[in-house]
């Protein structure tokens, strides 16, 4: 039998420390805290330490920012009075 490379190379995980996230968004450690207790970003926990995965940050961003330009054009949108 022969047998064929369909094997792909795990993908590597960039991961953000809380300092990484506290430069990007502009935010207090203890905010950061309160936004992974309400499960509002995504974090693993190893040990004593907290890692954010840099993809999934970037997704969420990408998600956030598409939100925001569609209530850009609702807002920009011209409103009629009902007849």
């Amino acid at each position: 039998m022969k047998r064929t490379k369909n094997h792909k190379a795990p993908k590597t995980l960039e991961l953000l420390t809380t300092a990484d996230m506290v430069q990007l968004f502009q935010v207090t450690p203890s905010c950061l805290y309160r936004w992974r207790r309400r499960q509002i970003l995504p974090s693993v926990k190893v040990g004593y330490s907290v890692y954010f995965i840099k993809e999934d940050i970037e997704t969420i961003l990408k998600h956030k920012s598409k939100l925001s330009m569609q209530r850009k054009e609702d807002l920009d949108a011209p409103t009629y009075p009902k007849p």
